[in-house]
């Protein structure tokens, strides 16, 4: 009997270990060979613009040496999508943004790598909630689109797991401040599975060497990776013209002190910020030139209506003057915007776009729109008077000559001599009666 038992020991030793042996060996190849180390799941409007960062980011770690995939890049056919995740794909990174778990495809994303047991990593905004029972209790309820993937074998019951699965799994946390620093830190763990730490480096501090500012509402995770990307693009654009390397005016403060340009990132409720305005504001009295760039494909150029909603907000940042500040803010649309969509174009699109930006700021003869200390106001026959506000290098002339221009004998043109032009476009030369004119 221990003789036969001998013999068996030895049978299955020599029969079932080489087959754990190959099981193994052939999972190893199968991941080695997956052409992709992270797929971006990621709601478009919500982390579209992180997402692109974070390629860009990891396609510079040397502990990333495989592809990362990007829908905007990558993505050819959507039929193919689940493929990618199912048997191309080392990681699925879920980037959490609010509304995440409402886009049908991100969910059936979490789905079919929890059926092909690919790794899952959930990546937590600032703003995201975890979904509460009623949700995942009555989710076809709340997100009628999820039945659609009944077609690719997915069921409602499978994304409520699936989902379940991923806030189970261990999460980062995108952070709440921006900075080259902390998202470096950031991929850093995730491209080495938390394995070791990055070696922490003073943050840096504003370069008066740069004349060029970003200024941007950087309470918004979305805008915020969005400037880190432009500069990003702008960075081997401009090796060999750092003073023209833009820095984030998160704060006047942070401003160089030789400001000769601002590039002003439009997004939506941007200038609602206070500190956009505050940063604005500190531009226009340095004349500095602007380019606009859109980074939010629903944002709107505000209306007269939005002028008159805002005159509280504004208050806050001049109580003294907020129609000069007002005036600012009606010139950053007068100059054609460069279209940068983080969230929704192609690396080679960005790339193009960040060049246009580059070409405006270094073409000899191309002159950049300035902004200027001015305001709009209402004129009307009682005799009010307006005062106009100097620029830097007017000051000197200005402060010779009268500040107070009356308005009751204006014609259909007045011109102020010298530096100091106040121009008046009207109809009527009689009457200036519930009409806007600018100084």
């Amino acid at each position: 009997v221990a003789y036969a038992a001998a013999v068996l020991v030895v049978v299955v030793t020599l029969v079932f270990v080489p087959a754990v042996i190959w099981g193994i060996h052939q999972r190893a190849r199968h991941r080695l060979s997956k052409p992709f180390r992270f797929f971006l799941s990621h709601h478009k409007t919500g982390g579209g613009s992180l997402a692109r960062l974070l390629k860009l980011m990891f396609q510079d770690s040397s502990y990333v040496t495989k592809r990362v995939f990007l829908d905007s890049d990558d993505l050819k056919d959507l039929a193919t999508l689940f493929d990618y995740v199912g048997r191309q794909t080392d990681t699925l990174l879920v980037l959490c943004s609010r509304e995440i778990f409402s886009r049908p495809w991100c969910v059936g994303e979490i789905v079919v790598a929890q059926r092909n047991d690919v790794e899952m990593v959930a990546l937590l905004f600032p703003e995201f909630d975890p979904p509460d029972t009623g949700f995942m209790q009555n989710y076809s309820v709340h997100v009628p689109g999820c039945l659609d993937l009944a077609e690719h074998g997915i069921l409602e019951q499978d994304c409520v797991e699936a989902m379940a699965h991923l806030l189970a799994q261990e999460s980062c946390h995108v952070p709440s401040d921006l900075t080259d620093t902390s998202m470096k830190e950031l991929v850093h763990s995730l491209a080495t599975n938390g394995s070791s730490t990055l070696t922490r480096t003073m943050k840096s501090v504003k370069s008066d060497s740069s004349n060029v500012g970003i200024i941007a509402d950087f309470t918004n995770t979305e805008t915020g990776s969005s400037s880190m990307v432009l500069c990003y693009l702008l960075r081997p654009l401009l090796i060999h013209s750092p003073d023209k390397m833009p820095v984030r005016l998160q704060d006047p403060v942070d401003a160089p002190t030789n400001l000769r340009l601002v590039i002003v990132l439009c997004s939506n409720g941007v200038f609602s910020n206070l500190s956009v305005l505050s940063c604005i504001m500190h531009a226009a009295k340095h004349e500095a030139s602007y380019i606009p760039v859109i980074t939010d494909a629903n944002f709107r150029f505000p209306t007269p209506a939005f002028f008159d909603e805002h005159r509280a907000v504004i208050s806050q940042v001049t109580e003294e003057e907020p129609d000069f500040l007002l005036g600012v803010l009606q010139q950053v649309f007068r100059a054609i915007a460069v279209a940068f969509l983080t969230g929704r174009d192609s690396e080679e699109v960005l790339q193009a776009q960040a060049k246009e930006v580059v070409m405006r700021m270094t073409t000899a003869g191309h002159k950049l729109p300035t902004l200027r200390w001015v305001s709009t106001m209402r004129f009307t026959n009682s005799s009010i008077a307006a005062v106009a506000k100097p620029t830097a290098a007017e000051s000197e002339y200005n402060r010779k000559r009268a500040s107070i221009l009356s308005a009751a004998s204006f014609a259909d043109e007045a011109s102020v001599p010298g530096p100091a032009t106040v121009q008046f476009e009207c109809d009527e030369s009689d009457s200036f009666d519930d009409k806007v004119y600018e100084i």
